[in-house]
């Protein structure tokens, strides 16, 4: 994933509300799920970044 599309997550991920952040982390795992039982492991592995950004900011884990 290059800068400017990491940053752009990274932005919304920070500005979403809790309840936000739960939808997200359930829509990701079965979008997730969905793609790795269809196969489709680079998009699986793509959606997998965006959802460990969401757990950490729901957890409140320092992000790097």
């Amino acid at each position: 994933m290059d800068d400017i599309t990491s940053s752009t997550i990274d932005d919304a991920v920070a500005a979403m509300t809790d309840v936000e952040l739960d939808r997200a982390i359930r829509a990701l795992t079965l979008r997730q799920r969905s793609l790795l039982l269809g196969g489709d492991l680079d998009t699986a592995w793509a959606v997998t970044e965006d959802l460990e950004r969401c757990l950490a900011a729901r957890c409140g884990m320092p992000r790097t």
